[in-house]
């Protein structure tokens, strides 16, 4: 090149005057005349842990400014985690009790339930429990017992109403 950097000029700092930044200089070209930097660092083989982060940068105590901004800060985040909280303990709450429902109602269903629909409100209530009875964790027992009285109901009434439609034929 016909700039500086082919005199051998460099700026203070080694680089020679004309390149940018971040500019790869060539070997020779201003740094040190006949001389070629080292090697790059070798490549870590795949698989190997990553280097040790540095040390984090720690500085002086805090001003009272900071100080408060900081404490700030946390009773904000506290009090958004508290919130946060609070509010996925409703949705919870609110899942039981819609899960409840529909599995009383399934209930109540089966034990009124006409004959010729038992079957199919009877996997309506199996579904149901196999989805949301975790949800109930707290009434789970009783759910069951009320879930087994009426399924025990509802086979009685099919097999009463299959008698009399043979006693009939």
């Amino acid at each position: 090149g016909y700039g500086a950097a082919a005199y051998g000029y460099s700026d203070p700092y080694g680089r020679p005057y004309g390149s940018s930044m971040g500019e790869q200089v060539p070997a020779g070209c201003g740094y040190m005349p006949g001389v070629t930097p080292p090697p790059p660092p070798p490549m870590a083989p795949p698989g190997a842990p990553p280097p040790p982060a540095p040390p984090p940068y720690m500085h002086g105590p805090m001003t009272e400014e900071e100080r408060l901004a900081d404490e700030r800060d946390k009773a904000r985040r506290r009090l958004e985690d508290e919130t946060r909280l609070r509010n996925e303990e409703l949705h919870r709450k609110a899942d039981a009790e819609k899960a409840l429902a529909a599995i009383k109602n399934a209930t109540i269903a089966l034990q009124n339930g006409q004959s010729d629909a038992l079957d199919n409100l009877q996997k309506t209530l199996e579904n149901l429990v196999q989805r949301d009875l975790p949800k109930c964790e707290s009434q789970a027992e009783s759910l069951k017992k009320d879930m087994n009285k009426a399924i025990q109901e509802a086979t009685k009434r099919k097999e009463a109403l299959r008698e009399l439609k043979s006693m009939v034929r």
